[in-house]
């Protein structure tokens, strides 16, 4: 696709409602809300604060092939079997300059069964045992969930 677009003499270009500021109102605006971040925080005697930001990867935005080292098994994630399937991750990152492991998100589907998927939700993180086997490897330095939105939410 790159280079078609090279060749052509094309690039993508997407309409964006974000408008344009001069980094004058940008530095402004940026001290305006710091001080209101700080102010709340003094009022509710907050120490750190969190920023959190979620991004959706698509099946099309995740790379088909990689490579390996040698030795290195591939772990192979299943998802609903959707056209949309996708992985959210979230990252965190500390008023204190601290960054937080990041969270991946997979959309599953629960079990029909109550006490299995219960089970799955409280053990597993929401996996099934032969997925959950997969992928416990994976977690290190980022934790791994399952959900039917695929959103991280408040069943999570």
């Amino acid at each position: 696709v790159e280079a078609f677009l090279r060749r052509h003499k094309f690039s993508i270009r997407r309409r964006t409602r974000e408008r344009q500021s001069h980094p004058v109102d940008a530095e402004q605006n940026t001290e305006e809300f710091s001080k209101q971040v700080r102010l709340k925080m003094q009022e509710r005697g907050v120490a750190v604060v969190y920023n959190a930001d979620q991004t959706v990867y698509s099946r099309c935005q995740l790379r088909v092939c990689a490579y390996y080292t040698c030795g290195a098994e591939i772990v192979w994630v299943k998802c609903t079997g959707k056209v949309k399937e996708r992985v959210v991750s979230m990252l965190l990152a500390a008023s204190d300059g601290a960054k937080r492991e990041h969270f991946l998100v997979f959309k599953t589907c629960a079990s029909t069964k109550p006490d299995i998927a219960r089970e799955n939700k409280v053990v597993r993180h929401a996996f099934r045992c032969i997925l959950c086997g997969e992928i416990k490897p994976l977690q290190h330095g980022v934790h791994i969930y399952g959900n039917a939105a695929g959103w991280l939410n408040s069943d999570l």
